[in-house]
């Protein structure tokens, strides 16, 4: 089950820059809600409440429930604009979601058991090529990780997207389930060694 948060919101009338610039500087944080075939709603939130939320994990594949004047709204965070020197958040996309909606997500990825690696245990490198994965899930059942085990793996034993366990009814975003996630490599000093026989 995706896990949940909630928010409150307050109804904004105007729309465009000036609009946004004029909600920030009244210290609240422009946002949209849009899809399932309903009116945009404009709205501001707290700042403050909105970027504790943005610093914890799975901040992408979490739903967030925005109450807006006493409707409750569920939703997930489609767009993230931010300041380009400061990195606070400057407006926030949601996207409107029921527990039918289909979404392409990007779920980070976990590798468990690295006491149980051989080649990690002697010395190895697990070398992580791509640290999350998309996929295409039910809102309600986006994963907050998707595991590797690394029980038993040994030096040059690449991962690739096939050894992925996804949950019942969501598949890879991506055709090409032959690429590499990670690998683990030998040390330097075990390399070094090998070259120099």
């Amino acid at each position: 089950m995706t896990e949940s948060t909630n928010l409150t919101a307050f109804a904004r009338l105007k729309a465009g820059k000036g609009a946004s610039r004029e909600e920030r500087r009244q210290n609240r944080l422009p946002a949209v809600i849009y899809g399932n075939g309903e009116t945009p709603d404009l709205i501001s939130l707290c700042p403050r409440e909105f970027t504790k939320e943005m610093y914890k994990a799975g901040f992408y594949t979490r739903l967030f429930n925005i109450d807006v004047n006493g409707k409750s709204q569920q939703t997930i965070v489609k767009a993230l604009q931010l300041h380009p020197v400061s990195d606070k958040a400057i407006h926030v996309d949601f996207l409107r979601v029921t527990s039918k909606t289909m979404v392409t997500v990007s779920v980070p990825i976990k590798f468990i058991n690295d006491t149980l690696s051989p080649g990690l245990k002697r010395g190895g490198v697990l070398n992580v090529v791509h640290h999350e994965i998309r996929i295409v899930c039910r809102a309600d059942a986006i994963p907050h990780s998707l595991d590797i085990d690394l029980t038993g793996v040994e030096f040059g034993h690449a991962f690739h997207l096939d050894v992925i366990q996804l949950p019942e009814g969501a598949k890879l975003a991506s055709a090409d389930k032959g690429y590499t996630i990670a690998t683990i490599l030998a040390p330097k000093v075990e390399a070094a060694a090998a070259e120099t026989k």
